[in-house]
């Protein structure tokens, strides 16, 4: 974890701060421009799924890099994982760790989005297709979910005691 997010148009900083971390492990691990193309295709998952721009604000992604695929490997490598987060002007790499890569560990990319943009993703979604959903019946009866062990004295509802 850095202790500043580093944006990714600002090139030196970024490969300053991988190289250090990577060391002499490279051949698994990633580089400035894999961890730029990681950022492109997560802008690409967001503009697939109709994500608008000022909604991508918070998202993150989480890329690993993948392990060798021959199984003739019998120990771990050191690969890499690196997390980005969405800004307003664009992705800043976040955190950027070594990390042990198993044979035949394929590498990983993980959008997340804010939870607070689901609703508005799944409305778009059925919108686009022309599906629309009842409102939620109200139930006739305020006590209608409480369940027999209640009684209803008073306008208050009381537990029985259990026998």
């Amino acid at each position: 974890m850095f202790k500043k997010s580093i944006k990714l148009t600002d090139s030196a900083a970024l490969i300053e701060a991988i190289e250090s971390i990577r060391g002499k492990a490279t051949a698994w691990t990633m580089d400035a421009y894999d961890v730029k193309k990681a950022a492109a295709d997560a802008e690409a998952r967001l503009d697939d799924l109709g994500v608008y721009k000022k909604d991508r604000v918070g998202a993150t992604a989480t890329v690993s890099s993948g392990g060798p695929s021959s199984k003739s490997y019998k120990y771990s490598v050191t690969g890499s994982v690196a997390e980005l987060r969405r800004f307003p002007e664009g992705w800043r790499l976040v955190s950027y760790e070594r990390s042990d890569m198993y044979p035949g560990e394929a590498a990983k990319a993980t959008v997340t989005l804010p939870h607070d943009l689901r609703e508005k993703l799944a409305a778009r979604f059925f919108a686009a297709r022309g599906i629309a959903f009842t409102k939620p019946e109200v139930s006739p009866s305020p006590v209608a979910h409480l369940r027999p062990n209640f009684e209803y004295r008073d306008g208050w509802a009381q537990v029985q005691a259990a026998a």
